[in-house]
């Protein structure tokens, strides 16, 4: 045959080369030699090749169109008539084969020379055309076989091959058989250290090329090495040759479907499958656990697509009463792994030992679904390097060492829309952002929930989110709402509290009442009638199980509950469970009590026996008695919210206080607690800034009382009276009612609330511009409070003394007040008092003409000011930032600062305040150049400083120096 010079010729050649004998259609040999996009003139071209073809048969002698022969649909290479080296040379391979299989290695190696002599390069290497190429890469790794079974058969006849290899792992390092021929050659060599060596590199190569280790046969014939048995390596082999070719394990892929519209969970997809994906010298374990409905499973079976490995999931059935046994659940792996029934051991040991091994040998994903414990868990982890698993739980799992857990909890609200439009299949959240967010909040973020409720919506297109909202709104139906199919989270919760013994069953169902996610172990105990530690454990057993998640405040253990498990739990209370909640409430009524031991000024009922305790959870308190007002329990509501007055008085709890107490009173608590509700209210008003508001519940509490003959609490109620009159700027009814009250508590033993008389009595003297009679009753007050041990009175005192000496001129001996008072705020942990002495300090600091430390106790003012949210507070912080800002040259915040200042002023419907600000007002815009405003303002100042006759009467009214 003459020499073809024509590309497209030798590649048409090619192409019928590789199938001689079929008939190879037009449009096919097209795409074979020009690909996806051929000239317009291919069909042409592909006849010109032909053409060229017969014409290079012709000098042989041989009928062009016979060994080419035209067919109407294409071309067909007469395969009787043209020998094609690459049928020859399977011929040869297959012979070689056939020896190998008897065992005549000699005769086969002979084979495997003669069909690898007919090779003069890579296979189809003048040929082009990309389908071409790819024919030709499988060709040159048919040759790469045969080569890797000629050393083989050589080795198996005792000729050395250490040289041959030696270069082919340089040239080809992929190809594990050429590190198995080598490390074999050289072990058989006697060149025990040189294979092992050998072998390391191949380790260091597959991981650094692939990420991968070595396969089965190479780390099985290491072990073979190093326990000398060359023995076990020739035959390992010699399997090569075996009667039919040695096929590897198919894959196991037993993953369940991944879940449709998998969303969120990014940074638990990132950290898990990085740490699942790496090459560690050790085995890995994830443990996902959490409330069931929480997407466990789910999690677990995207990450293992993810990885797309072999994979074996098995369900171990761990919320069932009598889950199977690690015994058991190994003979199934084995069995999923391609081990016949016959081959799995009975005996135990023979069975743990053949289940390791194997796992070390194939290193499956394993993913354990559902499992009971660490015990049923622990005996199926892998112990060879690499193997990884994947296992989830309602249970935390605490006891697997070196477990890395991740505990997927509810959904964020962006991911919880987003799961919610994936599973309905439109964007309805978008549609109906207030129903949506109403309806997220309702399924608590619990993947499950959203889930059904996705379906729901999807099967009833016709449905807005706003009527499935109202569907879910009744608690008593909502979990009758949470099912569709076979999902439920009614039963995902129940197969969870199997998993608790009943005392912690009644610990769940008793906390379940309370009306709060978050409670503390001594209410619970109080739920039980037990001792701490024996509530403490069984909260642990219920978040050992997920119902509950658990966390050490140091000083008590705490719980928080899901809203769904909460309902659950609901459903199974019984009577006896309401009567243990009314216990629970008396318990708390008497912590609080006890925590109110300290002599705050709102008189509270008689604290019970027993030390003080540390202050409690005031919004469980008041939520406790709005559930006892619902459940009728009044009386015992009304005695809830007044146990925390005084929290709510020193711990700017004032808006959700007032709005409690305001329901309870609504329910009609009697003439004795309406009293307790009105005096609360009055005072707590009067401190948060609302001297309007205080005035009517102030009045009807002195009166209730004086005409009870309760002179204690009656004149308490003056004596906040009397601070509501000189906010509001009347002196004379201020300082009538402060003297009425002061005349009542003069009495021995003298209350500590006398105390606070004396000192509403020397703010207002001293507001009248009378600072030595002033002094005079802080004096005495300090005396009361210091012989009480009302510590935060006694700092009060100190801070009005203080003030004081400021107006005097003392301040050296200010400066020692204000340290003493600060020292006995942060004892007792009382924000509003420290903020008053920033505010003071503040103050103090612009007169003296420092400016840099008056910025600085204003800006701690106003980060006080976070912690104690009283208007009045708020007002006098933002005050004193807009006087540092004026006195530093800004007059646009100082401006912006008084205007902020003034609406808190206006509100509080104090004129003396206002005149106050329009004041600092005036000075911004007279320093800002804007004259007519401040003139205006001025004149503002006049009409707020004279609205009231009783001020004309008390004296001339100025605005605080």
């Amino acid at each position: 045959m003459a020499a073809l010079t024509s590309a497209p010729a030798r590649t048409v050649l090619a192409a019928l080369a590789l199938r001689s004998g079929v008939l190879v259609q037009v449009d096919d040999l097209v795409d074979m030699v020009w690909g996806a996009a051929p000239p317009r003139t291919a069909v042409n071209q592909l006849q010109i090749a032909v053409h060229r073809i017969r014409r290079a048969f012709a000098p042989a002698g041989l009928n062009p169109q016979v060994l080419l022969a035209t067919h109407p649909a294409g071309y067909r290479l007469a395969a009787d008539a043209v020998e094609v080296d690459l049928g020859a040379f399977r011929s040869l391979t297959a012979g070689a084969a056939q020896r190998a299989a008897s065992a005549d290695w000699s005769g086969a190696s002979k084979g495997y020379e003669a069909a690898l002599r007919l090779w003069r390069g890579r296979a189809c290497q003048d040929a082009s055309g990309e389908r071409i190429r790819s024919a030709g890469g499988l060709l040159d790794a048919e040759r790469m076989e045969a080569l890797q079974r000629h050393l083989a058969v050589d080795l198996l006849a005792g000729r050395p091959v250490t040289e041959q290899t030696a270069d082919l792992v340089l040239a080809e390092p992929l190809r594990e058989r050429f590190w198995v021929l080598h490390v074999l050659g050289l072990a058989l060599e006697g060149r025990q250290a040189e294979a092992l060596a050998a072998y390391r590199r191949a380790q260091q190569v597959l991981a650094d090329e692939l990420g991968l280790d070595p396969g089965a046969e190479l780390r099985s014939l290491e072990r073979h090495v190093l326990l000398g048995d060359t023995g076990a390596g020739v035959a390992l082999v010699r399997a090569w040759f075996g009667g039919s070719p040695a096929r590897p394990a198919p894959r196991v892929l037993q993953l369940p479907a991944d879940v449709a519209y998998f969303t969120g969970r990014v940074a638990e997809l990132e950290r898990v499958g990085a740490l699942l994906s790496g090459a560690f010298a050790r085995p890995v374990t994830v443990c996902a656990s959490g409330l069931g409905g929480a997407g466990k499973t789910t999690l677990a079976v995207h990450l293992a697509h993810r990885l797309d490995t072999e994979a074996v999931f098995v369900d171990l059935h761990g919320t069932e009463p009598s889950p199977p046994e690690a015994y058991q659940v190994m003979g199934s792996i084995l069995r999923s792994l391609g081990l016949p029934g016959p081959s799995v051991p009975s005996d135990r040991d023979a069975r743990a030992g053949l289940y390791r091994s194997t796992m070390a040998e194939r290193r499956p994903l394993l993913v354990l679904d559902n499992a009971a414990g660490e015990a049923q868990v622990r005996p199926l982890l892998p112990g060879a390097p690499g193997c990884r698993t994947i296992v989830t739980s309602r249970s935390t799992l605490s006891g697997l060492d070196g477990a890395v857990a991740v505990e997927p909890g509810v959904l964020g609200a962006r991911d919880a829309a987003a799961l919610l439009d994936n599973v309905s299949g439109r964007s309805r959240t978008v549609d109906e952002p207030d129903a949506a967010r109403r309806l997220l909040s309702l399924c608590g973020g619990l993947p499950l929930a959203l889930r059904i409720v996705g379906v729901r919506l999807a099967r009833q297109p016709g449905t807005s989110l706003e009527r499935m909202a109202a569907r879910l709104d009744d608690e008593r139906s909502r979990l009758d709402e949470l099912a569709v199919g076979d999902r439920d989270v009614r039963a995902v919760f129940a197969e969870s509290l199997r998993l608790v013994d009943e005392s912690a069953a009644l610990l769940l169902r008793r906390l379940a009442l309370l009306p709060v996610p978050s409670a503390g172990a001594s209410l619970a105990a109080a739920l039980l009638d037990v001792g701490l530690p024996d509530a403490s454990r069984r909260l642990e057993r219920l978040s050992a199980a997920s119902l509950v998640s658990v966390w050490d405040t140091g000083q008590e253990l705490r719980y928080r509950m899901h809203d769904l498990v909460r309902l659950f739990a609901r459903e199974l209370c019984e009577d006896a469970d309401v009567a243990a909640l009314r216990r629970g409430y008396e318990a708390l009524l008497s912590q609080a009590l006890r925590a109110d031991l300290g002599s705050r000024p709102y008189p509270a009922e008689p604290a019970p026996a027993g030390p003080a305790t540390s202050p409690v959870d005031q919004a469980l308190v008041l939520s406790a008695a709005l559930d006892c007002v619902a459940r009728g329990w009044v009386t015992l509501a009304w005695r809830l919210v007044c146990a925390t007055t005084n929290v709510a008085l020193t711990h700017a709890y004032g808006p959700e206080w007032t709005d409690a107490a305001g329901r309870v009173l609504a329910a009609g608590p009697g003439p004795e607690g309406a009293a307790a509700l009105q005096l609360g209210l009055g005072m707590v008003w009067q401190r948060s800034g609302r001297p309007l508001a205080a005035r009517g519940p102030l009045r009807a509490a002195r009166r209730a009382y004086a005409v009870g003959g309760d002179s204690l609490r009656a004149a308490t109620a003056a004596t906040y009276l009397s601070m509501a009159y000189r906010v509001l700027g009347r002196w004379r009814p201020a300082l009538a009612a402060v003297g009425w009250a002061v005349a009542r508590l003069d009495t021995s033993p003298v209350p500590v609330q006398l105390g606070w008389a004396q000192l509403a009595l020397g703010n207002l003297l001293l507001e009248m511009d009378d600072p030595p009679a002033a002094r005079s009753e802080y004096a005495r007050a300090l005396t009361v409070m210091r012989t009480a041990g009302d510590r935060a009175g006694e700092a009060n005192v100190l801070i009005a003394l203080a003030q004081s000496l400021r107006r005097s001129g003392r301040y050296e001996q200010m400066t020692m007040r204000y340290h003493e008072a600060v020292q006995i705020l942060r004892e007792v942990d009382e924000p509003l008092g420290l903020l008053m002495v920033e505010i003071a300090l503040g103050r103090v600091s612009l007169r003296a003409g420092d400016l840099g430390a008056a910025r600085q106790h204003s800006e701690q003012a106003l980060a006080l000011v976070a912690r104690a949210p009283f208007a009045l507070a708020r007002k006098d912080a933002l005050d004193l930032a807009g006087e540092v800002a004026l006195a530093g040259g800004n007059l646009s915040a100082a401006l912006e600062l008084f205007a902020g200042t003034l609406e808190i002023a206006r509100t509080q419907s104090a004129p003396v305040g206002v005149a106050s600000v329009l004041h600092h007002l005036a000075r911004a815009q007279r320093a800002a150049g804007d004259i007519e405003a401040a003139r205006d303002v001025s004149d503002r100042v006049t009409g707020d400083l004279h609205c009231t006759g009783a001020q004309r009467a008390a004296g001339p009214c100025r605005p605080p120096p």
